[in-house]
């Protein structure tokens, strides 16, 4: 006698958004947000984790609650599955950065193209690493983009800039950036520069001329490095 097969998954057809939609709004029936709630749907691991994403804010404090203890439970390997997977909302980007602080799952949210400007902003606040490469991700090298402007202005910063340097390396001559590998017993040299005062409220972070300064400090680092042909990051 074979055996049954897997369950099949709801969540896993073209009814799923809606589903999650349904369990967001808190319209699904409260028995199903409570089991979404507690992990204990019969889903896969992507449509479990994003269900209970869904039901994370319920207008039910006792759903919210379970929600917020089985998120707490989940683990980094999950939820960068999660990532690596999902097509994630703004709204569960949101709400995943919240439950979880590993580094291996901030990461990939600050590079998602889903992440809002209002969850950088508050890692950044939190303390978590906000540097940048400010002529990324593609190029062309040295031509500085207004993402680290914008954030100077959101968050009242300053900026800091850094030239590095490297005594041996493996050079990747075909990178946009650049970029290399720094040979084993290697030294590595790095030169902070600033602070740039932090960009005004009321000023455009698009700015030419602000833009333009930027690039020649930046040029002037790489300029200044202890090995010639070294990197200049912002």
């Amino acid at each position: 006698m074979s055996s049954p097969g897997p369950i099949p998954s709801p969540f896993s057809t073209p009814e799923f958004d809606f589903s999650v939609a349904a369990l967001a709004d808190g319209t699904a029936d409260r028995s199903l947000r409570l089991f979404a709630a507690r992990g204990l749907l019969p889903l896969g691991i992507e449509d479990r984790l994003r269900t209970l994403l869904a039901v994370a804010h319920d207008a039910d404090p006792e759903i919210a609650g379970f929600a917020r203890e089985t998120l707490a439970r989940v683990t980094p390997d999950e939820w960068g599955l999660l990532i690596d997977l999902a097509a994630l909302s703004p709204r569960e980007i949101e709400t995943l950065s919240e439950a979880s602080s590993d580094p291996g799952v901030l990461e990939p949210i600050v590079r998602h193209p889903e992440t809002s400007d209002a969850v950088l902003i508050r890692l950044a606040r939190e303390g978590y690493n906000c540097s940048f490469a400010v002529d990324g991700p593609r190029g062309p090298i040295y031509k500085l983009k207004p993402g680290v402007l914008e954030a100077s202005r959101l968050l009242d910063c300053p900026i800091y800039y850094a030239s590095v340097s490297c005594d041996r390396a493996f050079h990747l001559h075909r990178a946009w950036n650049r970029a290399y590998l720094p040979k084993p017993f290697a030294r590595i040299h790095v030169q902070w520069y600033g602070p740039i005062g932090a960009i005004e409220r009321d000023h455009d972070p698009r700015d030419p001329r602000v833009v333009a300064r930027l690039e020649q400090l930046m040029v002037q680092a790489k300029r200044e490095a202890r090995v010639p042909g070294q990197e200049a990051l912002l």
